[in-house]
């Protein structure tokens, strides 16, 4: 049996990855360009009297619609990640929280829709995922760390014949393979110890019943489940400096990462863009992790300076830039 000693940090890479492999299965949806995608507002069972079921997510938030609108205007050659953090800048900075809610409602519910589209196809020609699979099912995977809203990491465990440990759940599986999402997931919503929707209260859009930085673990939706109003959606935007680290759901992950940080032999770190926003968290994982350990980037393009990190921490540092080789 082998004893678990690998650790995965996972970033936006690994579904840019899948949508090349699938191509061009997956080409309308880059998820480096959520804004791009066609998302239907989800039906609830009591939507307002305007509700039209073919209207997009956006007809239903006014003012986060109205800051991305403005943003396009003062930035017009900005990308998708860039304007939702400008739209969401624009928001605090003229005290519209409602807007700012609205922005991770959007981002939520239109992973989400990714999502279902993912899973709905055969992955069976997508070689880094079964190479990861492959690895998770030699149960040398001690843990994974995931910067991704999407389930798709989840999914490639799954695949591995294991369980899924999500550490911010507060009621699901305990043991299988842990998984820390420090921006948060697009399965987290409030427990039923906290909020458990009747026919009275059900949340819909426009929202009428939600949950802002709620600081304390989560239940996790079904995959089924995904695709409907939700009250809580705490995602660190893209291009957010997260404002969740001290939430009860992020150090549940960051307390487990510092226990298993000193078994760490070898960490694997996947399309991870090392973003200034996201450095001070990376580095973090970084620094619970043995400067003995081998440290393998999965990247074509590697960040260089994650690169210079990394060279400065570690003593053996690989890059894989074609895809996974042999361990």
């Amino acid at each position: 049996m082998n004893w678990p000693d690998v650790l995965l940090v996972v970033g936006n890479g690994l579904s840019i990855d899948l949508k090349a492999s699938l191509a061009p299965r997956l080409d309308a949806w880059p998820t480096s360009s959520p804004l791009s995608w066609h998302v239907i507002a989800p039906d609830s069972r009591f939507p307002s009297d305007n509700y039209d079921p073919s209207l997009p997510m956006l007809a239903f938030m006014y003012d986060a619609r109205m800051a991305l609108a403005r943003t396009r205007e003062l930035e017009p050659e900005a990308n998708d990640f860039e304007l939702l953090n400008a739209a969401r800048n624009l928001c605090v900075k003229e005290n519209s929280r409602s807007g700012v809610i609205e922005l991770r409602h959007l981002i939520a519910i239109s992973y989400s829709v990714y999502q279902g589209v993912v899973d709905q196809l055969d992955l069976s020609d997508w070689v880094l995922g079964k190479n990861l699979t492959d690895l998770i099912a030699t149960g040398r995977v001690l843990g994974a760390v995931s910067f991704n809203y999407d389930l798709n990491l989840e999914t490639i465990i799954e695949n591995a014949q294991r369980e899924v440990w999500d550490l911010a759940d507060v009621d699901g599986v305990r043991g299988g393979v842990p998984v820390f999402k420090p921006h948060g997931s697009i399965h987290y919503e409030l427990p039923l110890s906290v909020w458990e929707p009747n026919d009275w209260d059900l949340s819909y859009y426009p929202l009428n019943n939600t949950a802002d930085h709620f600081d304390a673990g989560v239940r996790l939706l079904p995959r089924d489940q995904l695709y409907a109003p939700r009250a809580l959606a705490d995602l660190v935007l893209p291009a957010e400096t997260s404002t969740i680290t001290g939430f009860q759901a992020v150090r549940r992950g960051a307390t487990w990462l510092s226990r298993v940080g000193p078994w760490v032999k070898m960490a694997i770190i996947l399309g991870v863009s090392y973003m200034p926003v996201d450095r001070e968290e990376i580095d973090q994982i970084l620094s619970v992790v043995p400067k003995s350990a081998t440290v393998v980037v999965i990247d074509p393009y590697p960040s260089e300076d994650l690169m210079r990190e990394l060279r400065g921490r570690f003593a053996n540092v690989l890059i894989w830039r074609s895809g996974f080789e042999s361990l």
